[in-house]
C-alpha cells in the first residue's frame, strides 16, 4: 500500500516531516499538472479525498471516470454523484459542527468536518474487501459515463431547453386564447 499526499499546508510542516520519513508515502506539496493527476489516479486502488467542501467535485469525478473507487466527504457538490454503490461516502463528524471560514471569498459558506473515525473505518473496509472496491470502481465508471459524460449532460441540457421552449409556446397560446 502506498500513500500519496498533495497540497499540504505549510503550518503542518512538522507532520509533513514525520510523513516524509516513511518510504511508502509520497508527498507532492504543489499544484499537480493534468498529466500528473492522471498518473495519480491510475496509480491508486482507491482515491481518498476527505474534503471540507467542493464545488462540483472534479477530482472525485475524474477518478471515478477512470474506474476508481473513491472515499470522499458526503457533502457539497459531489453528493450529486456519490452513491453507496459507486463510492464510499464519508460521513461528517457528529461531534464537530459545520464551520464558517473567517475570511476570504468563501466566508459565507459552510465547511464540512469529515469524520476521522469514519475515514478509519472505511479505509479498513477497503483494505479487507478488494472485490468490493473493484465493483465500486466499475460502477463509478459506468455512472460517470452514463450519467455525467459531456454527452449525457448535453442531452439533459437540451431537453431542459426544449421543455422551457415548449412551456413558453404553451403560455403564448393561452395568452392569445385569453385575448380572444
Amino acid at each position: 500500500m502506498q500513500l500519496a499526499l498533495s497540497r499540504l499546508p505549510q503550518q503542518r510542516q512538522g507532520e509533513i516531516d514525520v510523513l516524509s520519513a516513511f518510504p511508502r508515502v509520497s508527498l507532492m506539496n504543489r499544484q499537480l499538472t493534468d498529466e500528473e493527476l492522471v498518473q495519480l489516479y491510475q496509480s491508486c486502488d482507491v482515491f481518498v479525498l476527505p474534503t471540507r467542501g467542493e464545488g462540483w467535485g472534479r477530482p472525485q469525478s475524474e477518478a471515478m471516470s477512470m474506474g476508481k473507487a473513491i472515499i470522499s466527504t458526503n457533502w457539497s457538490g459531489s453528493t450529486t454523484f456519490l452513491t453507496d454503490s459507486n463510492s464510499y461516502p464519508l460521513p461528517l463528524s457528529p461531534s464537530l459542527p459545520l464551520v464558517h471560514p473567517r475570511s476570504g471569498p468563501f466566508n459565507t459558506h459552510l465547511w464540512a468536518n469529515p469524520s476521522v473515525n469514519g475515514l478509519k473505518e472505511i479505509m479498513r473496509r477497503v483494505v479487507e474487501n478488494e472485490e468490493e472496491v473493484k465493483e465500486k470502481g466499475r460502477q463509478a465508471r459506468e455512472d460517470m459515463m452514463t450519467l455525467w459524460s459531456p454527452e449525457a449532460v448535453a442531452d439533459v441540457l437540451l431537453q431542459t431547453i426544449q421543455d422551457l421552449f415548449d412551456r413558453g409556446e404553451e403560455g403564448e397560446r393561452e395568452k392569445e386564447e385569453d385575448e380572444e
